[in-house]
């Protein structure tokens, strides 16, 4: 059922298979016809839809934990912090995103006020896409129609989204609040606030990796730490930068409409 809390009595595979291609599919869709359509239009239509769109995002994301919490409940397993909200890079950086998303849809287009909005579009949307790409977060107890999957995709696809539509944006040039420096910076700023919730929580495992790298340890590379985070953080960099030469050429082609 779509809220149910019990378990297939087989895992179903999502990893690189129809599942993943459909899942990529359905996100591209959402992702790219909003972000194209509305940040083309006016400037309180634009503002609207972030504010509703970000509004929709925290929804899901506390119905995402309090699934969580009735799912461990159900099965009788352990609650706590780090169990109910799974608490991970996408999830804080998400958490940190939203209030940045928020005050975003009051000041576009007001002065050039962009606080934030490099955070937004160079880590939140970069691990939405990481998380696509490597479904890791998906729920292999369940169909991919079942909620707490529906869920997974959707944040995901909206956080790309209203990324992008603050990028595309004609009262926005990305130039204005996004380069390589402030990608940087943003990731840096991430690791550290990571680290500091994961010593907080002393939890070694399931937080932030502080200890191993699943995905190292899926290509049979073995990696204490911190070697393991300085491979990690130039492959994002990296990634960071692929993700914003495109929206940089885009945007250095394009004539925007000033307020």
């Amino acid at each position: 059922m779509f809220w149910s809390y019990e378990n297939n009595q087989s895992e179903i595979n999502y990893f690189f298979n129809k599942n993943h291609i459909f899942i990529i599919l359905i996100s591209l869709v959402i992702i790219v016809f909003f972000s194209m359509y509305i940040s083309r239009q006016r400037l309180g239509v634009q503002r609207g839809f972030v504010f509703v769109s970000t509004l929709i995002l925290l929804a899901l994301e506390l119905l995402r934990i309090f699934w969580n919490y009735k799912y461990l409940e159900f099965n009788g397993e352990a609650i706590n912090f780090v169990s109910v909200t799974n608490l991970d890079f996408f999830t804080l950086t998400l958490w940190i995103s939203i209030p940045i998303l928020l005050l975003s849809s009051i000041t576009i287009g007001k002065n050039g006020r962009t606080f934030g909005l490099s955070f937004v579009f160079s880590i939140t949307t970069l691990f939405g896409i990481i998380s696509l790409i490597y479904p890791l977060g998906l729920n292999s107890n369940f169909e991919f129609y079942q909620f707490i999957n529906l869920d997974f995709i959707l944040i995901r696809s909206l956080i790309i989204m209203l990324g992008f539509t603050v990028v595309l944006s004609q009262w926005i040039s990305v130039g204005k609040f996004l380069d390589y420096y402030r990608c940087l910076i943003s990731l840096v700023l991430c690791g550290i606030i990571c680290l500091v919730v994961c010593l907080i929580l002393r939890d070694n495992t399931n937080l932030f990796y502080i200890s191993y790298c699943p995905i190292f340890e899926a290509l049979g590379l073995s990696m204490s730490f911190p070697y393991h985070y300085i491979i990690m953080g130039l492959f994002i960099f990296l990634f960071q930068i692929l993700l914003y030469l495109p929206f940089q050429i885009y945007t250095s082609k394009h004539q925007y409409i000033e307020d």
